[in-house]
Parts: C-alpha cells; sequence; structure tokens
C-alpha cells in the first residue's frame, strides 16, 4: 500500500448505539478504546499502533432509523434496515408501502379484496396468521386491526386466526395481553354478536417463523397444525398458555396447539400473512403453497 493511499471502513455496529447522555447507558459507560481511537477521542490508545499506522481518523454517523432510511418515522430501527442502508439504492420499508395503503385504519389493496372475496363467494373462512405483537420488528398488530376493518366492510363472515407468539421483541410471557387486546378490538370492530372470529392456532415464533435450513421440522409442525389442525387441542388460547406458562415455556417457543373446534382448512379458504418483513415468513409460506409431493417429502 503506498504511503499516501487513503482507505475507508464502513462499520456496522449491531446493537451498538450513539448517545450522549450516560444514564442507563452501557454503551457511553463502558471502556471502549479503539471506539474512541477511530471517533477521536483521547484515550490511551493515541500514542499506539494504531496511531502510528493509521494517524488521524475520520468518521461520520448514519442514521439508521425513521424517513432518512425509509422508514415511518415513529418506527425504530433494527438489523434488517442496516443492512438497506449500505446498499447505495433508495429504499421503502415494507412497513411504509403498507401503510400507504391503509387509510382511516382501513386496509385498502387489490389484492388483499381479491383474497377476501373469494371467501364471501365461496362462503368459505379467511385465514389470517403472523406475529401478534406491537413491536414493529416484523409485524405490526396494527395492520392486523385494518385486515379486519375491510373485512367487517366487505363483509367477510368467517375468521380464523393463526397467532404466533412474540416473547422476544416484547416481554416473554405478554400473549395473554395480545390475546385480549384482540379480542377486546375484534368485539369493536364486527360487534358482540359476530361468533365467527377465532383463534384457531396458537404457536410460538421460533416454531412458526424459523428461518433456519436445518429447523424443518418446525416449519411442518406449524403448517399441519394450520391446514390438518393436526396438533394437540386447549379449549382455548389462555388455556393453552396457562400450561405453557406452568411449565416455563415462554411465548416465543410455545408449542403449537389447536384451540377449540378448529378443524383445518377447506376448499376455498383465503390466507393472509400479515407479518412485513419477509425472512421468517419464507419457509411457512413456501410450504403453504407446496405441492404435496413436496410436503411429504418434508414430512
Amino acid at each position: 500500500m503506498k504511503s499516501n493511499s487513503k482507505f475507508g471502513v464502513l462499520l456496522i455496529l449491531d446493537g451498538f448505539g450513539i448517545r450522549k447522555e450516560r444514564d442507563y447507558n452501557c454503551i457511553a459507560l463502558a471502556r471502549t478504546p479503539v471506539y474512541d481511537y477511530l471517533v477521536n477521542n483521547n484515550n490511551d490508545l493515541n500514542g499506539s499502533e494504531y496511531n502510528k499506522s493509521l494517524g488521524k481518523t475520520y468518521y461520520t454517523d448514519l442514521i439508521a432509523v425513521g424517513s432518512e432510511v425509509g422508514m415511518p418515522g415513529n418506527a425504530k430501527g433494527s438489523t434488517a434496515v442496516g443492512h438497506e442502508v449500505i446498499s447505495g439504492v433508495d429504499y421503502s420499508h415494507p412497513m411504509v408501502t403498507i401503510e400507504k395503503d391503509i387509510k382511516n385504519k382501513v386496509m385498502n389493496n387489490a389484492v388483499i379484496d381479491k383474497a377476501l372475496t373469494n371467501v364471501i363467494e365461496h362462503d368459505s373462512a379467511l385465514h389470517l396468521m403472523g406475529l401478534v405483537s406491537p413491536n414493529r420488528e416484523h409485524s405490526d398488530i396494527k395492520h392486523l386491526y385494518a385486515l379486519l376493518r375491510r373485512a367487517k366492510e366487505l363483509g367477510v363472515k368467517k375468521i380464523w386466526i393463526h397467532f404466533f407468539a412474540d416473547g422476544r421483541g416484547t416481554p416473554p410471557f405478554s400473549a395473554v395481553r395480545y390475546a385480549e387486546d384482540l379480542f377486546e378490538k375484534a368485539e369493536d370492530i364486527f360487534g358482540p354478536s359476530f361468533k365467527d372470529f377465532k383463534i384457531a392456532t396458537i404457536g410460538g415464533r421460533d416454531i412458526a417463523m424459523n428461518r433456519s435450513g436445518d429447523s424443518w421440522h418446525k416449519t411442518e409442525r406449524a403448517y399441519r397444525a394450520i391446514i390438518e389442525a393436526d396438533a394437540p387441542v386447549e379449549k382455548n388460547i389462555f388455556a393453552a398458555l396457562k400450561k405453557s406458562y406452568g411449565k416455563g415455556i415462554t411465548d416465543e417457543y410455545t408449542a403449537f396447539k389447536v384451540l377449540g373446534d378448529y378443524k383445518g382448512a377447506e376448499n376455498h379458504d383465503s390466507f393472509i400473512h400479515w407479518n412485513f418483513r419477509k425472512d421468517r415468513t419464507e419457509p411457512l409460506m413456501r410450504m403453504l403453497t407446496a405441492d404435496d409431493q413436496i410436503v411429504k417429502r418434508v414430512a
């Protein structure tokens, strides 16, 4: 390398926050000599080999949240967004795309409407599956509510929810709270007399949203429960969670259960996965859309 050559390094520090306030800030309170040297803070590396070989450094901070990186202004960043920051192309987060279709808290999208119209025409069931969480890393519970309002507008008569419990982006035993909120919101939307809104299955995100190539057996558990109602049966989601919590199992690892009288999918049913982040939805969606031979090979 020539002595007058220059080079740059892009450092993506996963989980590393830049904030001057020291209260409750483990980064600011920690000893970080290499980082301090790179950002020109005085530290004990200024006279070291770093300084001799690199000399003065120049740096800048990049924003990884908000409209600057194509995200909604009130959403937090994530590693997925950080990957896009370095791509060098304009980026629009899926949340932005989805929320453009939500008008007055109601989902308005031609593809969604086609799925809803299908179940109306065939008097079949609408299956909505996804992570029931307000965390906004993989899903936003408000998107589910927007779907429910559209289903109400168009006249959908039967709705099954496949409840993927979080416990990772949310407190580990918080699924009960979100189930209660979901039932309350559904009653507000459909009215107390609407009896065909039910939670059909429950399973933790580690099973329903596992992206490991070595864990197709987990994806199959979700598939069998959702499509075939092939899983242990519990009376309702609260009974299932109570039993799971009694064993010390957090929401994330909750084993799949079939709830109540759910018998599985039938001809002409429609399925919508409301997660907006695709990396952890793809394995299940691939299995749901595969031909029978692929499913048999996995089994």
